[in-house]
């Protein structure tokens, strides 16, 4: 007994997430003088290092126009992966500047320098499996122009086989006080098998996953850019939402959770470890929202900043209290601007939320 409870130890310990190189990545990719040319040169070395071999039109690289560059890798020898770990690279030009940041750079922290870092890590903890794809976008900020350029114009990596898409923007904050241990997707509803799996993997973390419609993300993320290429893949994309420093200076390295992204990692790496043999069933994402979306962000409501949103709280429940059957076209643009007031709220908030490095 002792020494197969000593071999889980020790296989834990290898495949635990690193966070301090989770955090060691964020702070470069969000650092005031890291240009766009050196965050490429930086994630090209990366790769390297984790195994991955380049999938660009030049080397690791995807040339947009002379400023720009998506960074593209497979794991393995072929050019099918049967799964895809994605997230951009780039970050706003211009940003609200906050006047407790300590600069005004717009540093994209959370988004979505920690959404790279967790990419990485995950292919650290994942190293030796075969088939894994690695889309690193640029100009998502720009209107997802990187993910467009990429269908558009194709590589070598094929999609034929692709059986999971797994997208990461806005990585490792807390939306309000009180939601430190919540994280939130969109798009499982195109397999319960999915929504199962993913939310038990990251409860054993200590993480509670918030598994929403697509119709949250709706232009929110690059996987706009292959659903609406129709695309027919399983798509999930993962967030911690907007908050108060959602595209303004005060998006800076040491207000990211960490601890929370490194769960994120634990839970995700176990989850793909289990799905390498798996098929999701592929249904069309829901696009508008549905009375689901409303019960669970009322939980959400619940949990955080429950002092502000008696207003926002009393709207929702008057209109859950009605039922599925009557969540009609009225409920459900109801629910669109009680959701939209939620998220503005959000955002100014003056409370920025507390970064956490990784636990001893």
């Amino acid at each position: 007994m002792t020494k197969y409870l000593l071999l889980l130890l020790l296989s834990f310990k290898v495949f635990a997430a690193d966070c301090n190189l989770i955090q060691k990545d964020t702070r470069h990719l969000s650092h005031d003088r890291f240009s766009e040319y050196k965050k490429r040169y930086y994630l090209k070395k990366r790769l390297q290092k984790l195994g991955v071999r380049p999938l660009g039109n030049r080397g690791y690289f995807q040339l947009l126009d002379e400023a720009g560059a998506n960074i593209i890798g497979m794991t393995g020898p072929s050019n099918k992966p049967w799964l895809i770990l994605s997230a951009h690279y780039d970050r706003v030009s211009e940003c609200e500047k906050k006047s407790q940041a300590l600069s005004e750079v717009c540093n994209g922290a959370s988004d979505d320098s920690a959404g790279v870092a967790l990419v990485l890590d995950l292919l650290k903890s994942l190293k030796g499996i075969d088939g894994i794809g690695v889309l690193l976008f640029d100009k998502e900020e720009s209107g997802f122009q990187g993910s467009q350029f990429f269908l558009n114009q194709g590589t070598r990596m094929q999609l034929d086989d692709v059986k999971l898409i797994l997208n990461f923007d806005i990585i490792g904050l807390n939306l309000f006080e009180g939601l430190e241990s919540n994280t939130f997707s969109m798009g499982t509803e195109s397999s319960p098998e999915l929504n199962r799996m993913l939310s038990e993997h990251f409860r054993s973390t200590g993480l509670d996953l918030t598994n929403f419609s697509y119709s949250l993300a709706e232009q929110r993320s690059d996987l706009d850019s292959f659903i609406n290429k129709g695309i027919k893949i399983p798509m999930v994309l993962f967030t911690d939402g907007d908050g108060s420093v959602y595209h303004s200076s005060a998006d800076e390295y040491h207000l990211v959770n960490f601890d929370k992204v490194a769960k994120m990692s634990d839970a995700l790496s176990s989850f793909i470890r289990e799905s390498i043999n798996r098929e999701f069933p592929y249904f069309a994402p829901i696009r508008m929202p549905i009375y689901e979306d409303a019960e669970k962000l009322n939980r959400i409501m619940e949990l955080g900043d429950q002092g502000e949103m008696y207003v926002l709280r009393s709207q929702l429940e008057g209109i859950l209290n009605l039922g599925p059957r009557q969540f009609g076209q009225d409920q459900t643009l109801d629910f669109i601007r009680i959701l939209r007031s939620y998220l503005t709220h959000s955002r100014n908030q003056k409370f920025y939320p507390s970064g956490s490095k990784c636990s001893k």
